[in-house]
């Protein structure tokens, strides 16, 4: 079995070439920005993340 890392994904990808799993991996550096933009904002509320695995 392939995997590759849910950034790159697409479903074409993963029918084209047959992967049969994905990665989340460095997802920290998405949340982290996520949170710099709520936090930016007039009021400066965290967002709150969830993962539903």
């Amino acid at each position: 079995m392939t995997q590759i890392n849910r950034e790159v994904a697409t479903p074409d990808i993963m029918k084209n070439y047959f992967l049969g799993s994905l990665l989340s991996g460095g997802g920290i550096n998405m949340v982290n920005e996520f949170q710099k933009g709520s936090l930016s904002t007039r009021l400066g509320i965290p967002v709150m993340y969830g993962n539903d695995c």
